[in-house]
């Protein structure tokens, strides 16, 4: 991760992580990886694996944060700097322009872990032009993963659900 920060130019680049017990938080505010790349390196460098993976409750506070809406699992962790000016409880949204290209990137053991406690809310999420979930999904519910063999997830059901209502 940090050969990649290393070399990348003329992009935004944000960091979260986990909490220990549900959901994740905003570590670094989305900006420009030129002001921003040493901040990155180290707050990446500091990290440390050791606790659940809620997958889909990350993605979903990362869904909140693009969104601009009301900061959840991340209270009271996202710094300040990801929410909006004169009022902490929202999340001042990085986009800048609808026709931008954003990605979230994962870095995880990939199986996630105590998952679930988001998966009302993902499936109550209405998007900024009024598509509910189950319109985007096709679905007013996650649909249950099969993992492989060796796999022992707690959760998760949403992940790919949430990943394609926000990607619509």
């Amino acid at each position: 991760a940090t050969t990649l920060l290393t070399s990348l130019n003329g992009v935004n680049v944000g960091l979260m992580t986990f909490n220990p017990d549900q959901g994740g938080y905003v570590l670094v505010p989305m900006q420009d990886i030129a002001t921003s790349r040493a901040d990155m390196i180290s707050s990446v460098n500091a990290l440390a694996a050791g606790s659940f993976t809620p997958l889909s409750e990350t993605l979903y506070e990362a869904g909140l944060y693009y969104m601009g809406r009301t900061v959840d699992f991340g209270n009271p962790a996202s710094v300040a700097a990801s929410r909006k000016p004169g009022d902490p409880t929202t999340y001042l949204s990085p986009l800048q322009a609808s026709c931008q290209n954003n990605f979230i990137v994962y870095l995880t053991d990939g199986e996630p872990t105590f998952d679930s406690d988001a998966d009302a809310k993902i499936q109550s999420l209405v998007d900024a032009k009024g598509q509910s979930f189950a319109g985007l999904t096709g679905s007013a519910t996650c649909d249950v993963e099969t993992y492989p063999p060796g796999f022992s997830p707690s959760g998760g059901n949403c992940l790919d659900d949430l990943a394609q209502f926000l990607f619509k």
